[in-house]
This record gives C-alpha cells, sequence and structure tokens, in this order.
C-alpha cells in the first residue's frame, strides 16, 4: 500500500493505491491521523489506485471518517467496481458518500 495526503487550497486529498489490508491498515490509520486529524478543511480520500480493500481497511476507513469534526465535508472516489462492491456489501455505502469518479468526488466536496 502507497498513500499520499495533499493539502489543496480547496480541499485535502488522500490517495490510497495498492492494498488496504490486514498489514496495511494499521500504519495507514496511524500516519493519516498524524498527518489529518484535527481537520476543518473537505477532505476527499482517492483509491483510485486501490486494488484490494479487506475488512480491516474498511474499519480504519470508517474510523477515519468518523473521527472527523461533523461539520467537514467528505468524499470518497472508489472507481473500482470490485472495490466499490465491498463498500456496498458491508453497508458503507449507506454512511459514506461515495462516487465512482474523482471530478463527481470533487463535485461532491464543491456543493458544499
Amino acid at each position: 500500500m502507497e498513500f499520499l495526503i495533499e493539502r489543496g487550497d480547496d480541499y485535502t486529498r488522500i490517495a490510497v493505491g495498492g492494498r488496504l489490508d490486514n498489514a496495511s491498515a494499521p500504519q495507514f490509520e496511524r500516519e493519516v491521523s498524524a498527518g489529518l486529524l484535527p481537520s476543518d478543511g473537505p477532505i476527499l480520500f482517492d483509491f483510485t489506485g486501490l486494488d484490494y480493500i479487506s475488512s480491516s481497511g474498511l474499519r480504519v476507513v470508517l474510523v477515519l471518517t468518523r473521527a472527523l469534526d461533523r461539520s467537514v465535508r467528505l468524499s470518497l472516489c472508489v472507481p473500482s467496481a470490485e472495490v466499490r462492491g465491498v463498500f456496498a456489501v458491508s453497508g458503507f455505502d449507506k454512511v459514506l458518500p461515495i462516487r465512482p469518479t474523482l471530478a463527481e468526488a470533487e463535485a461532491l466536496l464543491q456543493s458544499g
């Protein structure tokens, strides 16, 4: 797994690639928590490069999104049908603002 936190003028982008699984989830949680939280601006989780997410990875995504202040706008870009399916089976697509393209995820943040 590789990831990058980019702070832009309009929002913070967290790009994740590879596998977010039992082996990589703890490191991801620690480093994103340290580099991101607390945050008061919009956040976009960009899972464009994510090949696989396990239940451990889902848990970390939920923990990180729940740690944000409720006023923080949030969007997730999940273009992979396989990864989107994991979010759907877990019910996360009902509680997290998931979009299939980066443009749609960005537009969601800009709509306020």
